[in-house]
């Protein structure tokens, strides 16, 4: 729990990285002292720092203050991010703290949530939230598996219709759905771990999972649209062997790269971007390859030109520039390299050998 009282005198360091899967576990071991660890963590929740990328710098503070938000600043104190309130009364804070359902509240002193994490959510949502088309609720998947910048997927409502479209990263232009699942009004994930959907008619429709029964007293769930557009559902077992992970229950759409097949004008790019190889394998997860004498974006990006007069290292496409790593995380697209190979000079700098 933290306590606004502290104000600016002493800034409460916070941890984004919410491992809310073992918010109970951990809360029936504080008592007697033990602290446990499983590897399998998962992040279910981020702040988007200036409005887009989240913080990554380890000296960077989450402080509560008086006036009851949480205030992200970076070690230089200039601030990155700050909550909004839930409502526009000049409710008084009291304390804010994570509860056993993963949902991060800011408390006020009349009972109320000045602010909560259920209500701003990012790429995943748990067992107890809901998402309304009334307030545009949705998930943004982020940007890729190691990057937590905002992504090109979006689940949302669109007349009636619960949906899964592209974004474009620059424009901000929303595709036509590349999915589609039930009409309404509310997803709902409820405590015994389904997911359901309110339809116009007040029924709730079981979404998730389809082929199984979920047993919350025995597993943790979470739902996450992927930074690759596959909508998945997942558990993990509240007391786990050791090895364990978590063990995908569903997931939508089951082929992903056969959904943008010839309609990439009015979906977008897909998760392999043009002229690339997609294929659908593990629990739907797209496999992207190049076509022969293609390179993709991500590929080029570490390659090195290696001069043999001067032995001086250029980087193509390098991660100094901003834009071009964006660019190349934005698609995978697949460019064709001219002439074509062997290059005696490029280096493949992830395997140290020549491009042959």
């Amino acid at each position: 729990m933290i306590n606004p009282s502290l104000g600016n005198h002493h800034p409460v360091i916070l941890l984004l990285d919410f491992i809310t899967f073992l918010i109970e576990k951990i809360s029936s071991f504080l008592q007697s002292g033990m602290i446990i660890y499983i590897p399998a963590k998962s992040i279910v929740w981020y702040a988007y720092a200036n409005g887009d990328d989240p913080v990554t710098d380890r000296d960077s503070k989450v402080e509560l203050i008086n006036t009851g938000h949480l205030v992200l600043k970076d070690p230089r104190g200039m601030e990155l991010w700050r909550s909004e309130r839930l409502t526009d009364s000049d409710s008084h804070v009291s304390h804010a703290a994570m509860l056993n359902t993963g949902n991060f509240v800011i408390a006020s002193k009349n009972s109320g949530n000045i602010w909560e994490s259920f209500k701003f959510p990012t790429d995943t949502i748990l067992p107890g939230q809901q998402l309304e088309a009334a307030n545009d609720d949705h998930l943004l998947s982020a940007l890729a598996e190691k990057s937590l910048s905002r992504g090109k997927y979006r689940l949302r409502f669109n007349d009636g219709f619960l949906i899964l479209n592209q974004v474009d990263l620059f424009a901000g232009k929303p595709y036509n759905d590349y999915f589609s699942f039930e009409t309404g009004s509310r997803l709902i994930f409820n405590k015994s771990g389904y997911i359901q959907i309110l339809n116009s008619v007040g029924s709730l429709l079981n979404l998730a999972p389809e082929n199984a029964v979920p047993r919350p007293e025995s597993n943790y769930y979470r739902a996450t649209l992927s930074f690759d557009g596959v909508l998945t559902l997942c558990s993990y077992p509240r007391n786990p062997s050791d090895g364990e992970n978590w063990f995908v229950l569903w997931f939508g759409p089951k082929d992903i790269c056969y959904n943008f097949i010839d309609f990439t004008a009015t979906l977008g790019t897909g998760p392999c971007g043009y002229n690339s190889i997609c294929e659908a394998i593990y629990n739907g997860r797209p496999n992207c390859t190049c076509p022969p004498d293609f390179l993709s974006w991500m590929r080029i990006i570490h390659i090195r030109a290696v001069s043999k007069t001067t032995q001086a290292t250029l980087y193509i496409a390098t991660q100094m520039d901003p834009q071009l790593r964006r660019i190349a995380l934005n698609s995978s697209q697949c460019r064709l390299l001219v002439p074509p190979p062997p290059y005696p000079f490029l280096v493949d700098s992830m395997s140290g050998s020549k491009m042959m």
